[in-house]
């Protein structure tokens, strides 16, 4: 089988090289400004207050816009609580 000669190769290297320090670009380019908070409160009123935040899911990176209540966030909170609080701990009879 005949090797390619050096001269077939050159562009194909150049290619590579410029396809990485792109990639490395992209990888290292900081998140744009006007990117929205972690949380905010969309709305003052207090039987109303909402929370609206961006969350990624599972395997993806991929952010969402949620808006939740408060009372909506500080119910599953609690729940979240009292199911971990429910979760049966053994330790191990070891003799």
């Amino acid at each position: 089988m005949k090797t390619p000669s050096l001269s077939v190769l050159q562009p194909l290297c150049g290619l590579g090289v410029v396809l990485a320090a792109l990639v490395l670009a992209g990888c290292a380019s900081a998140p744009t400004p006007g990117a929205a908070p972690v949380a905010e409160v969309a709305s003052v009123s207090p039987d109303n207050a909402v929370v609206c935040g961006r969350e990624e899911g599972t395997g993806s990176r991929i952010q969402v816009t949620r808006c939740r209540k408060v009372a909506e966030v500080e119910a599953r909170r609690n729940r979240d609580r009292e199911m971990a609080e429910k979760i049966p701990t053994v330790v191990p009879d070891v003799r």
